[in-house]
């Protein structure tokens, strides 16, 4: 196996065996040298830092129970404005959204049936009028890309 010239990381060749040892020496190296990087506390390191955080906190994931509110409306509270939301019960329901542009689109699982649902969204609320995406005893996975 072949190491990188200034770090010494891992570099496999398709002969090469890949051992969980070596990624997880490669990622100590790594870990180490950010460490090091954040403790000198050069303008480098904090922007690193910083962009590090924004990617971070940029995805969102949740899971909600449905209620079975027949037509009444569901409401998600997200840390901020959603600029992509999927809602999916990995079964039954899926809903694809741009909440700043009030579009969605749910797809039925069972019924093989897809429609347009409107959605409004107010800072990091954002709230459907439909039974779709609100099944009783059904747990619903939430996924988001949020403004930074």
């Amino acid at each position: 196996m072949e190491h990188t010239a200034n770090y010494q990381l891992s570099q496999w060749e398709k002969s090469d065996r890949i051992m969980m040892e070596d990624f997880n020496g490669d990622n100590a190296k790594v870990e180490a040298a950010l460490a090091a990087l954040a403790a000198s506390g050069s303008g480098t390191a904090q922007a690193l830092t910083a962009a590090t955080n924004r990617l971070n906190s940029r995805f969102y994931s949740a899971t909600y129970t449905g209620s079975g509110a027949e037509y009444g409306s569901k409401t998600l509270t997200l840390p901020r404005q959603a600029l992509f939301l999927m809602v999916s019960s990995y079964d039954k329901d899926m809903l694809f959204a741009l909440p700043a542009a009030g579009l969605a689109q749910y797809v039925n699982y069972n019924a093989a049936s897809v429609g347009g649902i409107l959605i409004n969204m107010s800072g990091g609320t954002v709230t459907w009028n439909s039974p779709n995406c609100n099944r009783a005893n059904t747990t619903y996975h939430v996924f988001a890309v949020l403004t930074a």
